[in-house]
């Protein structure tokens, strides 16, 4: 009972000694989930198991039937997104990475010989060493290693973030896309319709070569343009249905034929730089790599002049008898005293930390500029959807009053309708720029503007 009480002891002790720590890399999933959470209403879908796997695909499929809104395809892309779900095992790689920093070097074992008889060696000795400098610099590994993974916990994030972005800005296009196709195909059909009443007008004599020539050619520039305008439909939903996951676009669903008007709600822009710097993750992640290039400079640094050494024992077999006793092998700092290697781990840290200003300086002068991007596509949209476009059908009321009156001729009637539908399609474009600015400025400042973002937690100091 003693000898496996002695034995249990010796493993325990050897399973401090080595680290044995898990690979699962589900705290840090978890700590990924608690930041998405905060920003998010949608989950990421992390490794799963084959049963897991198509039970989220019949999900998926139950999701992509009918018209798609925007937090649908969003949901969609998190559980599918083929290059989001490689980024994802980023934090499974880090958090291996730690627990191998916390374990040490496999002993060596040697092995010496002497010539015997003619055809055999006779053994003289044995040796096993272990490294003792990797022991001694184990824990500040483990603490670099630790930022490491932060930092990566944080980039993924980040990259989950910027599939969100992606997917909104797919998503306004691609309705964008649908709306405008339809007004192409309007502006064509009435420009069609003023080139065949042009034609059967020049026949009798009533209009010249110059107008029905005129009028031809704005029905072909539109039909060019309503060609082109299903192209680019076909396109941005392509676009989406990779986002998606999806390698070949279907039929079973479909995107709104109408953008939403802008929000109005007060998005407390002057709060948005520190909301930025607050909870921008890959900024956090900067911060985690210069304290861990920090970290490593210091670990260069102590052991510089010991960069490695074996100790161990050596058995040896000599003529006056059997010797057993400590072995120890060290370099001598003779030709290298580590100075290149110093230098290198400072100049990495001094690097990381200039990355993660220039980085803070980039992340204020993107939110300020999509800030203000926001607030011209806003307005423009607005004043389109209900200034300009109600004032250019108004024109077309009139112009049909005049033309039954007979005080305006057909082509002046069809001009007004293809402005008031040209003006439709500016209105389109313009809430579409909006909510595409929206979703990078969402992106540009750590996440969503809802409440749950408003006072967000610390994230640089999980």
């Amino acid at each position: 009972m003693r000898r496996l009480c002695a034995h249990a002891a010796r493993a325990a002790a050897l399973c401090a000694l080595v680290g044995c720590a898990s690979t699962s890399p589900r705290a840090s999933q978890r700590t990924v989930d608690g930041w998405l959470a905060e920003r998010l209403p949608q989950h990421v879908a992390w490794q799963r198991e084959a049963a897991a796997d198509s039970a989220i695909e019949a999900r998926v499929s139950a999701m992509l039937v009918g018209e798609l809104d925007a937090d649908t395809a969003v949901a969609v892309a998190l559980l599918r997104n083929p290059t989001l779900r490689a980024t994802l095992e980023e934090v499974g790689i880090a958090r291996a990475d730690l627990v191998q920093a916390g374990l040490l070097p496999n002993p060596l074992l040697s092995a010496a010989s002497q010539p015997g008889t003619t055809t055999s060696f006779l053994m003289q000795g044995y040796g096993i060493t272990l490294p003792f400098v990797h022991l001694l610099q184990r824990p500040m590994r483990r603490r670099i290693a630790a930022e490491q993974l932060r930092a990566t916990e944080r980039r993924v994030t980040a990259a989950i973030l910027s599939v969100v972005e992606h997917t909104r800005t797919a998503h306004a296009e691609a309705r964008a896309a649908r709306e405008l196709v339809g007004l192409r195909a309007s502006i064509a059909a009435a420009t069609d319709a003023a080139a065949r009443t042009a034609e059967a007008m020049f026949a009798a004599g009533n209009i010249r070569e110059l107008d029905l020539a005129a009028e031809r050619a704005m029905a072909a520039q539109a039909a060019a343009d309503l060609r082109l305008a299903r192209a680019h439909a076909l396109v941005a939903r392509q676009t989406l249905a990779t986002l998606m996951g999806r390698a070949r676009d279907d039929s079973a669903w479909t995107v709104p034929d109408r953008s939403p008007l802008p929000n109005v709600d007060s998005l407390a822009f002057a709060e948005m730089d520190s909301l930025a710097v607050r909870s921008r993750l890959d900024l956090a992640a900067a911060a985690a790599d210069a304290e861990a290039a920090a970290r490593a400079a210091g670990l260069t640094r102590r052991f510089a002049l010991l960069p490695d050494g074996q100790l161990g024992i050596e058995w040896a077999d000599e003529p006056d008898g059997q010797f057993l006793g400590p072995a120890l092998t060290v370099p001598l700092p003779i030709f290298d005293q580590g100075r290149p290697a110093v230098a290198a781990a400072q100049a990495r840290f001094r690097q990381a930390v200039q990355r993660h200003e220039a980085l803070r300086v980039d992340v204020l002068a993107e939110v300020r500029a999509l800030r203000e991007t926001l607030l011209a596509t806003r307005e423009r949209a607005l004043r389109l959807r209900r200034e300009v476009v109600p004032l250019r059908t108004k024109v077309v009321e009139e112009s049909q009053k005049q033309f039954n009156a007979m005080n305006l001729s057909i082509f002046t009637l069809l001009l007004a309708k293809q402005a008031e539908i040209e003006a439709g399609a500016a209105s389109v474009e313009a809430l579409r720029d909006y909510w595409v600015a929206r979703a990078r400025l969402e992106r540009a400042v750590g996440g969503a503007f809802t409440p749950r973002a408003a006072n967000p937690s610390s994230s640089s100091s999980r």
